[in-house]
């Protein structure tokens, strides 16, 4: 042990190479390299398993394993099949930061292994923070190693990735949301599945208003839909009615009268006000009438009667 005057502490050798432990400024753990390769000081690593000390590998945030088990930073070259020293909060020194400014928040990369960024990674990453820049150097870099998982997501960051196919995620898209202000969804105490915008999805026990809502359909696809009885739109015709609003007109005493498709057949009552039969579009057959009563249901002419 001795006296460290440039980090004014105490310093522990640690009988690994050239590291020391600085007390009070740094937390190591002993581990074993085992990847069948040399691991450079200052690389993220993860863990892999153990051997007579935990083994260790090149961590990336392409992967969801090798970011999730990051456990921190090499303080030293760590041969193959030796055990050496991951600094996993504190100092390390003798780094390249030279692509580094003083103070940027450092990631884990995702295109390198045990690469370190200074840019989130985006896309289908996993975003780990591993600390902050203190010495900008090619050579004397020093970086402050405190792991994390973020705490705080931007909106196009947070996702949530199936654990065994990392293309498949679901984002979060709250640009729409307005300034100062907190949305906060409340999740039911059951399993539903949620209402989007694909192109079919069946409701049940829906309620929706069609004061804030627009229903596009076709008059058939919602006769079809509805499973009681037809529809009858207003305005297609005047003068015929759907049985169950038969009482509104009196007594039907007349089975000539038709819809275009023939069905529901319909009789007539006595006619007053204006007959409305479109050419072609009905069958009508209108049975005796006075040329009085025809005037009176003319709209447009009196009548005039041969003879």
């Amino acid at each position: 042990m001795f006296w460290d005057a440039t980090e004014k502490t105490y310093s522990i050798k640690t009988g690994l190479d050239t590291a020391t432990l600085q007390v009070g400024r740094e937390e190591h753990i002993l581990v074993r390299n085992n990847t069948g390769s040399t691991i450079q000081n200052g690389k993220a690593v993860y863990l892999t398993g153990s051997s007579t000390n935990p083994t260790i590998a090149l961590a990336q945030a392409n992967d969801y394993v090798k970011s999730s088990k990051t456990i921190g930073v090499t303080t030293m070259d760590i041969p193959n099949g030796a055990d050496g020293l991951v600094t996993i909060l504190g100092l390390v020194h003798d780094m390249n930061t030279s692509g580094f400014s003083m103070g940027d928040v450092l990631y884990l990369d995702n295109s390198t292994t045990g690469g370190i960024i200074n840019t989130n990674p985006t896309g289908i990453n996993y975003s780990l923070e591993i600390g902050l820049c203190i010495v900008s150097h090619a050579t004397l870099g020093v970086i402050y190693v405190v792991p994390k998982s973020l705490k705080a997501f931007p909106s196009d960051e947070f996702k949530v990735t199936d654990a065994t196919d990392k293309t498949k995620q679901m984002t979060f898209n709250i640009s729409g949301i307005t300034p100062g202000t907190k949305r906060v969804y409340t999740m039911p105490n059951q399993d539903v599945s949620l209402v989007g915008d694909i192109s079919s999805q069946t409701l049940t026990n829906k309620s929706i208003s069609l004061g804030t809502n627009t229903i596009t359909t076709t008059k058939s696809q919602l006769s079809t839909a509805v499973t009681d009885g037809d529809v009858l739109f207003v305005g297609d015709i005047t003068q015929y009615t759907d049985e169950l609003a038969q009482d509104a007109v009196g007594a039907m005493v007349d089975t000539t009268l038709v819809y275009v498709d023939g069905t529901p057949l319909l009789t007539r009552a006595g006619l007053t006000g204006a007959i409305t039969a479109p050419q072609g579009s009905n069958a009508t057959s209108l049975g005796s009438f006075t040329t009085a009563q025809l005037n009176t249901a003319l709209s447009d002419n009196n009548i005039v009667t041969g003879g």
